[in-house]
């Protein structure tokens, strides 16, 4: 009986460790399809067809750090040049 409890117990806490790494999967994927590749190009093209007259503070131009976790560092330096480009033409349109 001693044996049959123990084996539940690691059984139960395995599942319980297996739910975990699927949560965290899951949570990567969802940063890595939509904040990495919806939202960015989604406020890229918001940026490139309406800017109000406050377009510098529009949200399009916030960084996004969820999406940089999942990125290369390579990909992250392409966003930030990408970033700092449309706050300068922001700037230089709210002039």
């Amino acid at each position: 009986m001693k044996r049959l409890v123990q084996l539940l117990l690691v059984i139960l806490t395995a599942i319980a460790d297996l739910t975990i790494i699927i949560i965290d999967a899951i949570i990567f994927m969802k940063r890595l399809i939509w904040n990495k590749w919806i939202i960015i190009n989604w406020y890229k093209l918001m940026f490139s067809f309406y800017l109000k007259r406050d377009g510098e503070f529009n949200k399009s131009l916030r960084i996004d750090i969820l999406a940089m976790a999942v990125m290369s560092p390579r990909g992250v330096d392409k966003y930030l040049k990408n970033l700092e480009e449309r706050r300068s033409q922001a700037h230089f349109l709210t002039l």
